[in-house]
């Protein structure tokens, strides 16, 4: 599991941070498993500039795939909530996704 708390981009008032984030916590397992699971990934996988206080309140998971250390595809929910400070992006894995197989047949 990850989670990022940033400051809510609606609040001109409030000071945003140049890396768009003010506190990053993910588990061990998950830094260890998904290394390539970062920051950024998450916060591309949804609109900032159009989003508001009312938006998250109505807005469905996100769902974005991780590729694991092994190379096989997960598929991660990312929900936001706003407790009325910060914004918390919470971001789970949700189940592994099927990979495709391609089997060639050589003709002789």
């Amino acid at each position: 599991m990850m989670l990022i708390a940033c400051s809510p981009w609606w609040e001109k008032d409030k000071p945003q941070l140049a890396r768009g984030w003010r506190y990053f916590v993910r588990s061990s397992m998950c830094r260890t498993m998904f290394p390539n699971l970062h920051t950024d990934m998450i916060l591309r996988s949804f609109d900032r500039t159009r989003m508001s206080v009312a938006a998250i309140d109505f807005m469905d998971p996100i769902l974005i795939p991780v590729t694991d250390i092994a190379g096989n595809r997960h598929q991660f929910t990312v929900e936001l909530l706003y407790n009325g400070y910060d914004v918390l992006i919470l971001a789970l894995p949700n189940k592994p996704l099927a990979t495709s197989v391609l089997i060639s047949k050589k003709v002789v």
